[in-house]
């Protein structure tokens, strides 16, 4: 089915029910609804459909200017001064109809609870997005995805698209991918969005498909085998394992996606790990970095195999940082508090509760005197803390090896902190026959030292002098032999 014949379809047939649904669960849809000042119908038609649904700012909309391509069908953007300018570039227009705020902004604005809302009252269990809490059916092929665990998304997965088969302009959201796979040869230069949508077990054999933009869907068990992918975007998705075999790779991104991802003879041409700053799932973080620093080194591809072991080793530290939350398992029993889990975690789960400050805060400091006084814990706690100072200092001293020149200026640090001793304690060395006891004089001989030159013409003249030379002398070794190291460090792949 063409593109418009299958957007009117939707429009008509399956989005009514969808927004049933949506009446049924999301709080105050309806009134939602009337805000927007359109008719139901009107809503129904829009494409992509969950425009209505994300951002955070007013979108301005319109009907699309190309219905031939489209059909009967209206579009929202956050920018239309910027679109409207370039399809007169190339002798289209659009007329702006109206403004609409998207529902889950409009409703934090108005809820209680953060957005949040109930999807299982028997169990409690509250989200604040689309969730997909069931697959009816076993096999792939088959299986209905349920969206809030109950509604059945329109399935259009469980079959082998041909060659030349067009995405372009295809209304995709809220559906159920499941199964599907992309073989041969595939037509369209467009993006091809698909947003909260039930991807598992997608498979691209044989393919050169590109431009796919996947915002907030299922993405389980993917897997690519002899196929060029260009321009694959992965935002915000719930993803389980990708596999890539023999593929070209070129301009994929993981926004906000936690991926266990396997490469397998890969070429690969810009792949790009946005972890999400507010989840802080550090220890899936630095697998992913992982896989992808593994990739680009078998690949000789020096630059981007430091750059991602930089950021696996950030990632790592971080992790050791928080050991209660990334290795919960070795601390059995230990009651965590809510506070101390990202702030959007988990997307699926109890109703979040406002306390006062000073609640939460004695919970807190009641946690952490029993990490670390406990003797079931203090021991493991202590543990994942020294290997996190150690991590620490490597990173600040020369960035894992990937940024040798932080070196040159922790030893000016060190030449810097070794002369405002020298000159505090002035009085313990000997700046020999006519010399003076200046600054100038105290920041020589810590450079001199910190060299390991040693002219002799500055002595220090008690032990605890004589102490601080030597510890300075050794630190400066240590600190040349990083400088080497360092340098040497990046042609390591």
């Amino acid at each position: 089915m063409p593109a418009p014949q299958f957007n009117n379809w939707r429009a008509d047939n399956d989005i009514p029910a969808l927004f049933e649904c949506f009446e049924s669960v999301l709080p105050l849809f309806k009134e939602w609804m009337a805000s927007t000042g359109l008719a139901e119908a009107q809503l129904h038609r829009f494409v992509p459909l969950s425009d209505l649904f994300k951002g955070d700012v007013v979108k301005s909309y319109f009907r699309n200017p190309e219905p031939e391509s489209f059909g009967n069908v209206y579009q929202c953007v956050e920018d239309a001064q910027t679109l409207a300018h370039r399809l007169r570039q190339v002798g289209r227009d659009i007329v702006i109809e109206g403004h609409l705020e998207p529902y889950f902004h409009w409703l934090r604005q108005r809820s209680d609870t953060q957005g949040y809302f109930c999807i299982d009252k028997v169990n409690s269990q509250y989200t604040n997005t689309f969730v997909y809490g069931g697959w009816a059916g076993g096999n792939v092929l088959i299986s209905r995805a349920l969206l809030f665990r109950g509604y059945p998304v329109l399935k259009l997965g469980g079959i082998e698209l041909p060659s030349y088969t067009s995405f372009d302009a295809r209304n995709l959201d809220f559906c159920d991918l499941d199964g599907l796979q992309i073989t041969g040869e595939w037509i369209g230069s467009r993006m091809k969005p698909i947003n909260f949508s039930s991807c598992r077990q997608l498979l691209v054999k044989d393919a050169d498909a590109n431009f796919f933009d996947l915002y907030k869907c299922v993405v389980e068990d993917l897997v690519a085998k002899d196929s060029k992918l260009y321009g694959w975007n992965f935002i915000q998705c719930f993803a389980g394992t990708m596999r890539f075999e023999n593929c070209t790779l070129s301009t994929i991104t993981f926004d906000s996606t936690h991926v266990a991802a396997v490469f397998e003879r890969c070429q690969a041409h810009q792949i790009d790990y946005r972890p999400d700053s507010t989840d802080r799932r550090y220890t899936a973080d630095a697998g992913a970095y992982r896989a992808i620093r593994a990739l680009f080194q078998s690949l000789g591809k020096t630059a981007e195999a430091g750059r991602f072991f930089y950021l696996e080793q950030c990632a790592q530290r971080k992790a050791l940082s928080e050991p209660y939350l990334q290795f919960h398992s070795e601390f059995p029993g230990l009651r965590i508090p809510m506070e101390l889990y990202p702030s959007n975690a988990p997307r699926l789960g109890g109703k979040p509760v406002r306390e006062p400050l000073i609640t939460r805060l004695r919970r807190r400091i009641a946690f952490h005197f029993e990490a670390w006084l406990s003797p079931r814990y203090a021991r493991t706690t202590l543990r994942f803390k020294l290997k996190w100072a150690v991590s620490m200092i490597d990173w600040l001293i020369w960035g894992y090896g990937e940024r040798p020149a932080r070196i040159f200026s922790a030893g000016l640090m060190i030449v810097l902190v070794y002369a405002a001793v020298f000159f505090s304690i002035r009085d313990q060395i000997s700046f020999g026959e006519g010399g003076a006891n200046s600054s100038m004089n105290c920041l020589y001989f810590s450079m001199v030292t910190f060299s390991t030159l040693g002219y002799g013409d500055i002595l220090p003249k008690t032990s605890l002098a004589r102490l601080l030379c030597g510890s300075e002398a050794l630190l400066g070794a240590f600190t040349m032999g990083l400088v080497v190291a360092g340098f040497s460090n990046r042609n390591r792949y």
